[in-house]
C-alpha cells in the first residue's frame, strides 16, 4: 500500500486535473493516523479543493484548521497568508485569485 505522502501527492495530481470532488473523496479515505503523518498539508488540501469549487467558507475553515495544526512557522505563515487573501473575496472574484 502506498505511503500517506504518496497518496497525498495523488490527491494533488487529481486536483490539478480540475477534479475537486474526486480529490476530496480521496482525502476522506485517509484514516486518522495517516492524516497525522502528513499534517498540515493534509488539512490544507481541502482548502484548495473547496476554493476551486467556489466554496469559500469551506476553504477558509480548512485553512484555519491547517494553520492551527501547523508547528512549522514558515508553513503556518503561508497558510495564514492564503487565508488572508480569501477573507474578503466574493465568489465573482475567484477567477482571478491564485489558488496556491
Amino acid at each position: 500500500m502506498p505511503t500517506p505522502t504518496v497518496r497525498l501527492n495523488r490527491v494533488v495530481a487529481v486536483l490539478e486535473l480540475e477534479r475537486s470532488a474526486a480529490a476530496l473523496a480521496l482525502l476522506q479515505a485517509f484514516d486518522e493516523a495517516e492524516r497525522e503523518r502528513v499534517e498540515p498539508y493534509f488539512s490544507a488540501l481541502p482548502a484548495k479543493c473547496h476554493q476551486r469549487a467556489g466554496a469559500l467558507n469551506d476553504a477558509r475553515q480548512a485553512l484555519r484548521r491547517a494553520a492551527a495544526l501547523c508547528d512549522n512557522a514558515a508553513v503556518q505563515s503561508t497558510l495564514e497568508q492564503r487565508l488572508g487573501r480569501l477573507e474578503n473575496v466574493a465568489p465573482a472574484e475567484l477567477a482571478v485569485l491564485p489558488v496556491a
